[in-house]
């Protein structure tokens, strides 16, 4: 229970450094504030969909029979989790227009390497 916990809390962190790192691979180190502000405002409720479709899919079970078995139900939470956000940016349009999408498209490969390695 306890390892559980503890990768919980450590996949939550790896999926905000793939958001981190996805704004300088979109934009270069001159990150537009007017872009990066709506994340910097508003990731805990990323973070929190992101975990719950990591939760929905079953990632963070006990055991598993293979590595694939892990690797598609970490590939389906993290889609989960960009199909969630993107739904949470289309529906706050207004609050986080200058969020762009691209961010989770680029985040995907790198949360996906970030958490099953």
């Amino acid at each position: 229970m306890i390892l559980q916990i503890f990768l919980f809390i450590v996949d939550a962190v790896l999926l905000n450094a793939a958001f981190l790192l996805s704004f300088p691979v979109r934009y270069g180190l001159n990150i537009p504030e007017i872009n990066f502000l709506p994340y910097k405002d508003n990731f805990p409720f990323l973070t929190f969909i992101y975990m719950l479709a990591l939760v929905l899919t079953r990632v963070f079970k006990k055991r598993f029979c293979s590595y694939w078995h892990l690797f598609k139900r970490t590939f389906n939470g993290l889609l989960l989790g960009a199909l969630f956000g993107m739904a949470l940016v289309y529906v706050f349009r207004i609050k986080w227009s200058d969020f762009p999408s691209s961010i989770f498209v680029i985040s995907f490969p790198i949360g996906l390497s970030f958490i099953f390695i």
